[in-house]
């Protein structure tokens, strides 16, 4: 039996809330690539925000960095229902993965977009496995 509950929800918006470049002499083709998640809500108005920080670095020194936030509005009853329960704002695991995934490859396309036509486009986000990113449900204490 299926246990998840569905929530349902639409992308509101896309906000590029960092993107720098930085030129580095001699850069070889192996880099590393850190990323950060973070997810934080506006309960008043049902938004879901989902924060992704990107930094490719060469001997931890940053080369590129993109930071990205999709906000999502949660349908109503879905908040209402699957969300909202105890004094507490609970955001399922795979409800956040969605939102991750759909995070990410907004991300790859804004670098894509970004770096077109220069040096820097051959830095890409690889795929990245979601479920390692979330580990477990988020949940909010209602301040009320």
């Amino acid at each position: 039996m299926d246990t998840k509950k569905t929530i349902s929800f639409r992308l509101l918006n896309i906000v590029t809330e960092q993107f720098a470049t930085f030129e580095i002499e001699n850069l070889p083709e192996n880099n590393d690539l850190k990323s950060e998640l973070q997810f934080s809500i506006n309960p008043e108005n049902r938004i879901v925000a989902c924060r992704m920080k990107f930094q490719f670095l060469h001997e931890n020194q940053p080369i590129v960095v993109l930071t990205v936030v999709c906000n999502f509005d949660v349908e109503e009853s879905s908040w209402n229902k699957n969300v909202v329960s105890n004094k507490k704002i609970t955001l399922p695991r795979h409800f956040l993965e969605h939102l991750c995934v759909i995070t990410v490859g907004t991300s790859r396309g804004i670098l894509h977009a970004k770096t077109e036509n220069t040096f820097f486009n051959r830095f890409i986000i690889p795929t990245l496995n979601v479920s390692t990113l979330v580990e477990k449900d988020v949940v909010f204490e209602i301040n009320k």
